[in-house]
């Protein structure tokens, strides 16, 4: 049985590596988890999940056990994988990279945006979980930094951000925006005006954008789906809250050498 998975036709445009972003449809999950939920810690049925990533690793032609992810934190935090590891052990990071064929690398999503990177000339993956706190922390960079230390050029390195909370259902607080401020008055640019008096609507992804344009990624596409509003096709912390239900399931986005 095929699991579904979304693309982009400007991303990896020679047969290097094998990618997707999943979304909750193709799963085994019910109730609030309804579909292809890939989060062990969310509550629902472990077996549920296990068979989720089973059924998401078989798309890329390995066993699950070769389907890796970290302990998400919102943080900076690279690994360079060479090897598997037990679900059991795994390492707490927000980005991923490797040269190791057969690794598929993997991120959690539920609104924060799931980046992709390859550089296809020397066969080097990477995976990174950008939230607004990583976004403004430099995890994509860092991702980038760490490519390169295993010898890719950053101007050769494609990276596509995945279906995330966009600008129109991204409403902040009065005190969000300062931190970006301080750190480029232009960045003005992500917030516009929210309907509530003192809130803003944030545009991460341009955001996300911006920052691996200067750090020299001169390939960047995305995925324009809003997690928030596409109930049926994919999972949204936001969403939930919204509801006064924290009850919720994650998708995942993966990618592997050919």
């Amino acid at each position: 049985m095929k699991t579904p998975y979304l693309t982009h036709p400007s991303f990896i445009t020679v047969p290097t590596a094998k990618y997707g972003y999943f979304t909750r449809e193709g799963g085994v999950s019910h109730g609030y988890f309804e579909g292809l939920n890939c989060g062990v810690g969310t509550g629902d049925l472990l077996d549920n999940v296990y068979e989720n990533h089973r059924r998401i690793a078989a798309e890329f032609s390995v066993d699950a056990e070769q389907l890796l992810f970290c302990k998400q934190i919102h943080s900076t935090k690279v690994i360079t994988v060479t090897e598997a590891w037990q679900r059991h052990a795994r390492p707490e990071a927000d980005a991923m990279v490797t040269t190791q064929k057969g690794l598929v690398l993997a991120v959690m999503s539920a609104d924060c945006a799931p980046i992709l990177f390859v550089d296809p000339h020397k066969h080097i993956i990477g995976a990174a979980h950008s939230g607004w706190k990583g976004s403004l922390d430099g995890i994509g960079e860092a991702t980038v930094d760490a490519m390169e230390q295993l010898g890719a050029h950053a101007g050769d390195i494609h990276a596509c951000i995945g279906p995330c909370i966009l600008q129109d259902s991204y409403e902040v607080g009065p005190e969000f925006p300062e931190p970006f401020m301080a750190q480029d008055k232009a960045n003005v640019e992500f917030f516009k005006p929210a309907m509530r008096a003192e809130h803003f609507m944030f545009n991460m992804p341009r955001y996300i954008e911006k920052r691996l344009k200067q750090r020299g990624i001169k390939h960047i596409s995305g995925i324009e789906l809003d997690t928030v509003s596409n109930e049926k096709q994919l999972f949204s912390y936001r969403r939930r809250v919204i509801a006064d239900d924290l009850q919720n399931g994650v998708q995942m986005s993966a990618i592997c050498l050919s």
